[in-house]
């Protein structure tokens, strides 16, 4: 197995490479040339350039959240790790920005690095240089030279508030070999639902792995957004007589008419 598993990254390699060019003309294109220091930071740290080795002898767990929504999501039990196992290190990836503007914001820069591309050789570097005991992955990140790595390496592996959709499972089966190999890596997956459960199953993690423990967002603590309210309104140059404000965020086909029905009453 673990010769398959190493086969399986060469292999991925060699697809990585050969797709570097169509990579580096979207990264350039989204980046406007690499002129925009934030992206460009991004893009030298996930190479691994500036990755300090970990040291002493504490145990870490690697927890992945790809960007803001997830990184939300990690907090609540990030915490609730750090509180459990004091003795251990919580250390967060993200691989956007703005994500990591967050984690480094709520938890302490000293706690947040950017994800490795899925390169094996940036990827094993990373692995060397931080020894994790433990990798957890936020909803669903899975990418194959990552966990490849991690099952080499004989690190457990949880997908943790994990989130497939229909659609998403629809399409992991057309590739229904790959998929089955990429989804039996994770050690254990903790799914967000019964019907997210029964997809993971679909796609090859046997039920043995399979729990169903709700979804992390539920145990968020909610923002001080009532104190912070009439510092919003000034700044918006409200004034106090206009007390009523109807938002209507993200809505679905049919929701619009119904707060428009609301307003009239």
């Amino acid at each position: 197995m673990l010769r398959k598993a190493a086969l399986a990254s060469w292999v991925l390699d060699l697809v990585y490479l050969l797709a570097a060019p169509l990579l580096l003309l979207a990264a350039l294109v989204a980046s406007r040339g690499f002129t925009r220091p934030k992206l460009r930071r991004g893009i030298v740290s996930k190479l691994g350039v500036g990755l300090r080795r970990r040291e002493g002898e504490r145990s870490l767990i690697w927890v992945h959240a790809v960007s803001v929504g997830e990184v939300l999501t990690a907090l609540p039990l990030v915490q609730a790790m750090e509180q459990r196992w004091p003795g251990r290190e919580v250390l967060v990836s993200v691989s956007t920005y703005t994500g990591h503007e967050i984690a480094a914001r709520r938890l302490g820069a000293d706690k947040v690095i950017y994800a490795p591309i899925d390169l094996s050789f940036v990827v094993n570097a990373f692995f060397r240089a931080l020894r994790p005991a433990a990798l957890v992955l936020i909803e669903l990140e899975l990418w194959p030279n990552f966990l490849l790595c991690a099952f080499r390496r004989g690190i457990p592996t949880l997908i943790a508030n994990g989130r497939l959709s229909e659609r998403s499972t629809r399409r992991y089966e057309l590739l229904r070999g790959l998929s089955r190999a990429l989804f039996s890596l994770p050690t254990a997956v903790g799914a967000q639902s019964e019907e997210c459960r029964s997809r993971f199953q679909r796609l090859g993690v046997v039920p043995e792995k399979l729990s169903v423990l709700g979804n992390l967002k539920h145990d968020r603590q909610p923002s001080p957004s009532t104190r912070q309210a009439p510092d919003v309104r000034l700044r918006l140059g409200w004034r106090p007589v206009e007390t009523l404000v109807l938002v209507g965020g993200s809505t679905h086909p049919g929701e619009e008419r119904a707060l428009l029905a609301l307003y009239a009453q």
